[in-house]
């Protein structure tokens, strides 16, 4: 069952299940925790896998004034719940959003990271501003409910084929967006707009790096996705054919299989008889 937890003016709502080598998994925008449900029982049967809401998304609270959202801000979230929960050196996994923070906390804190799992990822997450300008416009002038029903539903982050195979993705991410605070994801919009670049700093990411794209991803373009590999020290690159932006929901079991392939790879990461 998710828990709360206070950490730098929040209460941060988290599940952590399983045992052994921590995992840490981290949501992008308009998800929350829930994103990665059909994940959860494969990974939690080798390790122990912490999920969490980011500030600003799904079930966590701000208490008092809000604060302006960047990476620096949900890096210093992660790094307090981290230390709350007593988790050392994780593996943090991303997902879009969420791999831009895991890469910022590695960057600031690379001796506190043992290994990186960056899904739908760019460096250079404010390409996605003129993107992310209209869905502000429209929620300000339509409303919440209405963006989703007439905009956004038109628009998936799945691929065809995914939503072939999957129809039922779409209400469960659906669901899932309108959990969301209006205000906190316009919030979350803007700050994606305005992120800085993480491509300069590439080169002082030592950590051993898994890097997952979709084939036909049109948010984070796989092109983005394998120039981060090549620039990463110690990068392994997949790609999933027929694939979308939102791989968690989309192929879950070829995401595990990838994640247990590369994490069995390094010694970080591995224990006696685990997968």
């Amino acid at each position: 069952m998710p828990e709360r937890i206070e950490v730098n003016g929040s209460r941060i709502s988290y599940e952590l299940t399983g045992s052994g080598p921590p995992l840490v998994l981290i949501h992008g925008l308009g998800g929350s925790k829930r994103i990665w449900s059909r994940l959860r029982e494969d990974l939690t049967a080798a390790f122990m896998v912490v999920t969490y809401d980011l500030r600003g998304a799904g079930d966590t609270v701000e208490i008092g004034t809000a604060k302006e959202l960047s990476l620096a801000v949900w890096a210093d979230d992660l790094r307090g719940l981290l230390e709350r929960l007593g988790i050392d050196r994780p593996v943090l996994v991303g997902h879009s959003l969420g791999a831009s923070i895991a890469l910022k906390y590695a960057l600031a804190r690379p001796e506190e990271v043992s290994a990186l799992v960056l899904m739908g990822a760019d460096p250079e997450l404010s390409r996605l501003a003129p993107r992310m300008e209209k869905v502000v416009e429209l929620i300000d002038r339509v409303g919440m409910e209405e963006w989703v029903a007439e905009h956004w539903s038109k628009n998936t982050p799945f691929s065809p084929a995914s939503l072939a195979r999957s129809p039922e993705i779409l209400d469960e991410y659906r669901a899932m967006v309108l959990a969301n605070d209006p205000g906190d994801y316009v919030r979350t919009c803007r700050a994606i707009a305005r992120m800085e670049s993480l491509g300069g700093e590439l080169t002082g990411v030592s950590q051993p790096s898994l890097v997952i794209v979709g084939s036909d991803d049109d948010r984070t373009v796989p092109e983005s996705g394998r120039e981060l590999a090549e620039a990463l020290a110690n990068a392994s690159f997949v790609e999933l054919a027929g694939v979308g932006h939102t791989m968690p929901l989309e192929a879950p079991a070829q995401v595990c299989a990838a994640i247990r392939d590369f994490l069995v790879s390094f010694d970080g990461a591995r224990r006696p008889g685990s997968v």
